[in-house]
């Protein structure tokens, strides 16, 4: 209990910053052409990790398996939403908060381990 009731003053005192952080202003890669290239192999590999949960989702569509890997796919469509949010910034087209970013890194978080955890679950 004591280390929860240094937590929770910890965590007020960051909600209660009045200063907006831009995604943009998190981390630059130099030279820029290095983060074009970052963001779009992390695009391409999203894609293809994407295409793969699909073509394992659509084979075992009818069996236990079927919601983990629909769990997996929605959250690697949320980091895909994210990266190409992030690529958009890298491009200067727009600015996104920071919280958005850091909701779908929540999300994908989530879900991928809820989909890995039934997974495993299925597998026994």
């Amino acid at each position: 209990m004591n280390k929860l009731a240094k937590f929770v003053p910890i965590c007020l005192i960051i909600l209660a910053i009045p200063e907006s952080a831009w995604a943009g202003d998190f981390y630059k890669l130099y030279p820029s052409w290095l983060e074009f290239i970052y963001h779009l192999l992390l695009l391409a590999f999203i894609a293809a990790c994407l295409y793969t949960s699909y073509s394992i989702y659509t084979t075992m569509q009818g069996g236990k398996l079927g919601l983990p890997w629909l769990f997996i796919m929605i959250s690697l469509i949320s980091i895909f939403i994210r990266t190409a949010l992030g690529f958009l910034t890298v491009l200067e087209a727009a600015y996104f908060k920071a919280f958005v970013f850091a909701i779908l890194d929540l999300i994908f978080f989530l879900l991928l381990l809820g989909g890995l955890l039934l997974y495993k679950e299925n597998l026994d």
